[in-house]
């Protein structure tokens, strides 16, 4: 969110939570503070903002001890720096998983995806805004008026 337009908070009143990665390094923390200050700013839940700190692409950026402390706070999960396995996964269009089963990046990313389904699970229903396509003409009705 870089703005605080309709779209931008009709999107954000439609999910449960945000999940914000950034790379281990000064410029990953410096865009990753920017967002979570955007969206404070548009009155975004903080306790519904999930942060992620990834050191797969940046194996010379900071330590994840370090983005903690620059971040003050710890990350909702650590991707560790695995590029083998990576690497090796995009290149063949497959799965981390299928790849290296035991590998650093992809107990990480299975961790995440139990941690966040639990996250889920725990978190009361809320109840959205949606918007809705009016009927008649196929639109978007965001139920604000127009002159």
């Amino acid at each position: 969110p870089r703005s605080g337009g309709i779209m931008s908070n009709m999107l954000l009143n439609a999910t449960e939570s945000v999940v914000l990665v950034s790379p281990c390094s000064m410029n990953g923390v410096a865009g990753l503070r920017q967002v979570h200050f955007n969206l404070e700013a548009q009155g975004y839940p903080t306790h519904r903002i999930l942060f992620i700190a990834n050191a797969v692409s940046e194996p010379s950026g900071l330590t994840q001890e370090q983005w903690c402390r620059v971040m003050s706070c710890e990350p909702f999960a650590r991707i560790p720096f695995d590029p083998g396995s990576i690497n090796r996964a995009a290149a063949e269009g497959r799965t981390l998983s299928d790849v290296c089963a035991r590998s650093a990046g992809t107990g990480a990313v299975q961790q995440l995806a139990i941690n966040l389904c639990e996250f889920l699970r725990r978190r009361p229903a809320c109840v959205h805004a949606a918007p809705h396509f009016n009927q008649t003409s196929e639109t978007l009705d965001t139920g604000l008026a127009t002159k």
